[in-house]
């Protein structure tokens, strides 16, 4: 196949590096891949030079492009196929998500997302496929005596989010919002999807919203779900420092201004993702605390498996399909307390740490998004066919 494959902007430069690696993929599967950095001046000339000759798709992450209103007529005029793979939950993404393509593939890394994007984009133009999170693999290969040198504090690589003053259901005067607003919350802490805690949370209060009326009100409650990413990943923070964890901090935000008081709580700035794989091979342990992804994966927990590191992850019915459990340490945030036993035991005896870093490490090797490449050619047979 010949594949068109856009890489654009991206936070830390995490999904340039997983275009780079999808790129490595599928020309590994012997595919013929033309790269268009979209971030440089020759981008655009460089894709209308790519368009003109035959090619089968074009592949992106997070949707890239797909908002214009001229590369939308040319798609649709050309009668040409758009592979976006989704990287976040869709309402992030909406413009992307509802884009006018009509031949629009989206994947996306929670399978709950299926459902998300389903109810923002009610056109019937796209098809939707389950598509986890992929590592990045590398030539680092784990051995005990580099890994027994490592720090054996706790690795922490995340963004601070800004830190919710009042809650969703205390910032309104309506007392059914108010009641719905505190249901879903609820059902999120209980490590439901956004989708099913908000189904639920209707049945609750007795509301039966129809088609646009549910689309409408589904989205004017998300931020019920930003309220509960923020919430939940300083109670999981905060839980780890008062059991007396020691955390090394790295991310966007104001991490020193949230824990700095916290003697066991280390600030050391941001990092590009390329400077945090080299982090996680300085540390026994690393902390994913990421629970928005009840159905699914995140790239930092394969990444520090990929880098040797014991990966502290918060559960998800993904991972127990994929894991027996003693590849890591995986919590419940509403539990953390057999989670941080067994963290602490770990840290007293590197033997049983490295025998689960070794776990972790052989597994995560078919988590790549080198390997995610094969599974994208074979999501794009199906639609074909």
């Amino acid at each position: 196949m010949n594949i068109i494959l856009l890489k654009g902007a991206s936070q830390y430069d995490a999904l340039r590096l997983f275009a780079d690696e999808v790129e490595k993929g599928l020309k590994s599967l012997s595919h013929r891949v033309t790269m268009i950095d979209m971030l440089t001046e020759e981008g655009l000339v460089d894709l209308n030079k790519a368009v003109s000759k035959p090619f089968d798709f074009i592949l992106n992450f997070n949707g890239i492009f797909t908002e214009d209103p001229g590369f939308v007529d040319f798609i649709n005029t050309e009668n040409v196929t758009v592979f976006s793979i989704f990287v976040d939950h869709p309402k992030y993404q909406t413009r992307r998500v509802t884009s006018a393509i009509k031949r629009h593939i989206q994947t996306f890394v929670c399978a709950s997302h299926l459902e998300a994007a389903d109810i923002i984009n009610n056109t019937g133009n796209n098809l939707l496929y389950f598509l986890p999170h992929g590592g990045i693999k590398s030539d680092f290969k784990l051995k005990r005596s580099d890994f027994i040198n490592r720090s054996n504090k706790l690795l922490y690589i995340a963004t601070c989010y800004e830190d919710p003053k009042k809650a969703p259901w205390e910032s309104t005067n309506n007392r059914q919002q108010a009641l719905l607003s505190k249901v879903l919350y609820d059902g999120l802490m209980k490590g439901f999807s956004y989708e099913e805690s908000f189904r639920n949370a209707l049945k609750s209060v007795k509301l039966l919203p129809q088609n646009e009326q549910f689309r409408k009100l589904y989205e004017s409650m998300f931020d019920v779900y930003t309220y509960f990413r923020a919430k939940n990943r300083f109670k999981v923070i905060k839980t780890l420092l008062d059991n007396g964890i020691e955390i090394d901090c790295y991310g966007g935000g104001n991490w020193k201004e949230m824990f700095g008081r916290n003697k066991n709580f280390s600030y050391l700035g941001a990092l590009s993702m390329e400077e945090t794989l080299q982090k996680m091979q300085e540390y026994k342990f690393t902390l994913n605390d990421v629970c928005f992804f009840p159905y699914g994966s995140h790239e930092r927990t394969f990444n520090a498996m990929l880098n040797g590191s014991v990966i502290v992850n918060h559960q998800s019915h993904y991972y127990k399909e994929i894991f027996n459990g003693d590849e890591g340490v995986f919590f419940d945030s509403n539990n953390l307390d057999d989670a941080i036993m067994r963290l602490k035991d770990l840290m007293q005896n590197q033997d049983k740490a490295f025998s689960v870093a070794s776990k972790g490490y052989d597994v995560a090797q078919n988590h790549t998004w080198k390997e995610r490449a094969r599974q994208i050619i074979d999501i794009y047979e199906l639609y074909k066919d």
